[in-house]
């Protein structure tokens, strides 16, 4: 009898273990950095907080905005935190939509040696960016544009291949300045360079980094993708809430202890979070009108092809951004 008993009462866990796997829906979400940009997913896969909303999230790094694009393709990964690539891939018949922008605004800086004061003072120099075609590149475009030079004839773009190679072109002597971002930008400073734009301050709408699928996925899965906008909000939320907490995980997925550079970079990111991560409209037209100088199909699209706020939207009316955090 007590074998019997033993026999049921391990069935029964057997049971219960198999409906809660059942009840979470498993989501693969990929991100192309180790960059504070994307502690809010950290923060909410640490803190379980993904599973409030039945979700068993996995998140997977995947160097590069282009492979993070890929894996979204190939249907590697159902979900992404990304901004280079998503615009140029649905120009070519890709379909994929920005759900949300927690990054609506450049987070980089522009640093230069100290001879270079001003953004006019790069006329005739070379500026270091990571990649062509990417938001750091973007970012000098419109910087020397806002000061009135042409990025084609007054300078030179260099693509170095990351921030901290960028960091050292310029040590080395290659570039004159460079798109920089924290924690790189404090080491920058204690090097003697100096920050003479971040680009915040240009006031110009830009998806430093987003939430994208596909317009497929979203159709099919709406519960488990507002879900999931929830969690990683919700990990903003305590971003900006528990700086302890925020630096401790940055130092766990960056490798980076230094205290002063997770200061850096939480200083930096705590600025540009947004808590309500619709996708601005305007943040598109911008980058479909650089897009257009290289791809000549993005100076006929339609911005509203290109991104989709109805999940957010669906949750406002809900309630949850008056009930988060209360």
């Amino acid at each position: 009898m007590k074998i019997i008993r033993y026999l049921i009462v391990a069935l029964g866990c057997l049971f219960m273990f198999s409906a809660a796997q059942a009840q979470s829906t498993r989501l693969t979400v990929v991100y192309p950095g180790v960059s504070g940009g994307f502690t809010p997913l950290w923060i909410a896969h640490e803190k379980k907080l993904f599973a409030k909303y039945s979700l068993d999230v996995h998140p997977v790094y995947i160097q590069g905005g282009s492979r993070a694009v890929q894996a979204l393709l190939a249907k590697d990964a159902d979900v992404a935190v990304v901004s280079g690539g998503v615009i140029e891939a649905t120009l070519r018949g890709a379909d994929l939509k920005f759900m949300a922008a927690h990054l609506p605004s450049l987070a980089f800086s522009l640093y230069a040696r100290p001879d270079i004061r001003q953004v006019q003072d790069l006329r005739g120099k070379v500026v270091g960016v990571t990649r062509y075609g990417t938001p750091t590149m973007y970012s000098a475009i419109l910087a020397l544009r806002k000061y009135g030079m042409d990025p084609t004839k007054d300078v030179k773009i260099l693509a170095t291949g990351g921030v901290s190679e960028t960091l050292a072109a310029m040590q080395a002597g290659t570039v004159n300045a460079g798109i920089l971002s924290a924690p790189v930008t404090l080491r920058a400073r204690t090097m003697g360079y100096q920050e003479i734009l971040r680009m915040g301050e240009l006031g110009v709408p830009f998806i430093h980094d987003g939430i994208v699928s596909s317009t497929a996925y979203v159709s099919g899965h709406q519960k488990h993708l507002e879900g999931f906008l929830q969690g990683f909000i919700d990990g903003i939320r305590l971003f900006k809430t528990d700086r302890s907490l925020a630096e401790s995980v940055m130092a766990k997925y960056t490798r980076v202890n230094d205290p002063a550079l997770l200061r850096e970079t939480y200083d930096t990111f705590n600025r540009e979070f947004a808590l309500k991560p619709f996708t601005p409209r305007s943040a598109i037209v911008n980058m479909l009108q650089l897009i257009a100088e290289t791809e000549p199909k993005a100076a006929k699209a339609n911005p509203d092809d290109f991104f989709d706020n109805r999940l957010l939207q669906n949750l406002e009316k809900r309630g949850y951004f008056d009930q988060a955090g209360k």
